[in-house]
């Protein structure tokens, strides 16, 4: 996973404070469209040293959402702000198997399917392009998985950086 390296001028207690004030903490909410209670963009809970946040997610589930790990490291000139990214270990391990189903099952449909439609050999029921369609929805699917986690991070990234003011090194 990428990681987050960023500094900024205040000190650690402040730097703290400035992130507590900007999130949400984790409630959870029956009549919520994100599964949280609170309405601002980034939840997550804010220790003196110890950052874990997350992007509200309006309609998806929570168990989707990329986490920002990190940590306060206070310096002489302020304040070193140290991460990484990650999903929850039980949605890594599920895109995992997916993108492994959606590769092999779909490499195959699609070989079989096509080879079909080249050479008809009659063996193939039905439309032989469903066989081609299906894989690229598998494989479509798996991809923007993996675009939708990029975006969290940036926005992620930006709101710290924006939050407490904080440059890249």
């Amino acid at each position: 996973m990428s990681g987050l390296r960023l500094h900024t001028d205040l000190p650690l207690f402040e730097c703290a404070h400035r992130l507590r004030a900007a999130v949400d903490e984790p409630r959870w909410a029956l009549f919520s469209l994100s599964g949280y209670a609170g309405s601002r963009a980034v939840i997550g809970t804010v220790d003196i040293n110890a950052v874990r946040l997350q992007r509200r997610l309006r309609f998806g589930h929570p168990w989707e959402a990329v986490f920002l790990y990190a940590s306060l490291v206070p310096e002489q000139s302020g304040t070193r702000i140290e991460g990484r990214f990650r999903h929850r270990p039980s949605y890594a391990i599920c895109l995992g198997l997916w993108t492994t189903f959606a590769i092999v099952v779909g490499s195959v449909s699609l070989a079989s399917c096509v080879m079909e439609l080249v050479t008809p050999t009659g063996r193939v029921s039905g439309n032989p392009w469903v066989g081609v369609v299906i894989p690229l929805i598998f494989w479509i699917y798996a991809a923007w998985c993996f675009w939708r986690g990029r975006r969290e991070r940036r926005l992620l990234t930006a709101f710290v950086s924006e939050t407490v003011g904080a440059k890249p090194y």
